[in-house]
């Protein structure tokens, strides 16, 4: 985690920083556009359905919606994902499955088409395309929708990247903007040319000279370390596991062999996890002294870090 974000090497993909430049009240001209050039149309105005869904991401992002609104004849969520989850696809059905709503003496009839659109940034599959459109079909007979009022739509940002971009095109537009290896006066050109993606660059630049902001963001920095670390451990007990089933097989043939393997790659292990574990001891504590600068409680930052309240007043 560098020591000070700035505008040259913020994470735009960053949840605090998407919610701020995508999600907030204020951003209506950017969400409009985006979902036309990805070819959603917007039926009547796009409602933000809830306005305090941030607070509750800090807590709890597997319940909480990136983005929910509503149009005249659709409810349209939108997920941004910079990690890939084993439940990638699940959670997408869970998610489609509880954005719609009928109201109480309705008829199904009259149900809204449910829209999910997930912007990720890690390959989905091996298919050269970087847009996906998925819909429930007849798959005897692909013309034959079952039904029109569930659709779909992913967005590959890592095999978008690899393409040769057309920036008169809006979605092209849109999804540089979502790169995160271009700069933020890059992403400012892009303004010149989009009213909506003005007002992003804009906001990004208010979010970044806020020092609440600023803490916001490097809590969802530290939340993401975590969650990589707990699969980097998750990784290395499956991997011992492996190696412990190989150990047991070569045991047959020699005992004293897969003594000593066992033993090597014990240590090795150990010695791997001593220096992590110091590592993000480090990160921690780098954390804690740069929150204590930005005023937060003692308290917060116990309950943040981990660490005792003695440790932090001592940094």
């Amino acid at each position: 985690m560098k020591e000070k974000v700035t505008l040259d090497n913020y994470d735009v993909l960053n949840d605090y920083l998407f919610y701020k430049y995508f999600c907030e009240e204020g951003n209506e001209t950017m969400r409009k556009t985006f979902l036309e050039s990805i070819g959603v149309p917007i039926k009547g105005d796009l409602e933000t359905i809830d306005q305090t869904l941030y607070p509750q991401i800090i807590e709890n992002k597997k319940c909480i919606l990136d983005y929910l609104g509503e149009t005249d004849d659709s409810f349209i969520n939108i997920e941004m994902q910079q990690k890939r989850t084993g439940d990638f696809f699940e959670r997408i059905f869970f998610y489609m499955c509880t954005v719609v709503k009928l109201k109480k003496g309705k008829k199904y009839t009259k149900l809204k088409k449910a829209i999910f659109v997930s912007i990720v940034n890690f390959k989905v599959n091996d298919f050269p395309e970087y847009m996906y459109r998925y819909m429930l079909i007849n798959i005897q007979r692909l013309n034959d929708i079952f039904v029109d009022k569930v659709k779909i739509i992913v967005i590959d940002l890592k095999k978008f990247q690899k393409m040769e971009k057309d920036l008169n095109k809006k979605k092209h537009q849109y999804l540089t903007f979502f790169d995160k290896r271009i700069g933020h006066e890059e992403r400012k050109e892009l303004g010149k040319m989009d009213e909506g993606l003005k007002t992003a660059a804009k906001k990004i630049e208010e979010a970044l000279q806020d020092d609440t902001a600023v803490m916001l963001y490097r809590r969802q920095q530290y939340d993401q370390m975590v969650k990589e670390n707990e699969k980097v451990m998750m990784e290395e007990r499956i991997k011992e596991e492996r190696e412990n089933a190989i150990r047991e097989e070569r045991e047959k043939a020699s005992k004293e062999r897969k003594n000593a393997i066992r033993e090597e790659r014990e240590k090795t292990i150990i010695e791997e996890r001593k220096k992590a574990l110091k590592e993000r001891e480090k990160e921690i504590i780098k954390l804690a002294t740069d929150l204590k600068k930005t005023g937060l409680s003692i308290e917060e930052i116990a309950k943040v870090t981990g660490l005792t309240i003695d440790f932090i007043e001592k940094l």
